[in-house]
């Protein structure tokens, strides 16, 4: 090959790499792109009591973040005894001897200090809506009527507390 002929070759090689970068790296901000918008308008994501948020007007919301805070520091240590609880109940479900009994002890506990926090912040909500408008109120009940977020790999459909209803047919 001459010195001439090898040039060429690379100058289209360069530019021709420049292009599939280009390419690769326009895809990928397109889907990160893409997966923010989704992520922005899917009202199914995350905690019903955090969603309020997402619908109150701006003053009504910033005043609504401010005392979920404030209660939220209240029940941090429930959330903490929560956690420890699940971990408690996991180590307990993988040893051996495999004791049952734990399992269940470490579970009850959990869920109790779930459904505590969760009563706490719902009753928060209950006493901020006490002073908002009925039209107000009416965007708080929505959000919480809706089912709890989409979990695991963003699978439609999938509602985490749900339970099994005997009269929906299976399959």
């Amino acid at each position: 090959m001459t010195p001439r002929t090898l040039a060429a070759a690379l100058v289209v090689s360069l530019t021709l790499n420049v292009f599939v970068v280009a390419a690769v790296g326009g895809a990928v901000v397109m889907r990160h792109h893409r997966m923010a918008e989704e992520r922005a308008r899917s009202p199914k994501m995350g905690n019903p009591i955090m969603r309020i948020a997402e619908r109150l007007p701006e003053d009504v919301r910033a005043r609504y973040m401010a005392r979920l805070r404030q209660d939220g520091a209240a029940v941090r240590p429930r959330m903490k005894a929560a956690r420890a609880a699940r971990a408690e109940a996991a180590k307990a479900l993988a040893a051996d001897p495999y004791d049952p009994s734990a399992v269940t002890a470490a579970l009850d506990r959990a869920r109790s200090e779930e459904a505590a926090t969760r009563a706490t912040l719902e009753n928060t909500v209950v006493d901020f809506a006490r002073d908002l408008k009925p039209e107000e109120r009416a965007l708080i009940a929505q959000a919480l009527s809706e089912p709890h977020g989409r979990r695991h790999g963003g699978r439609e459909g999938f509602d985490r507390d749900r339970k099994p209803d005997a009269a929906t047919p299976k399959g």
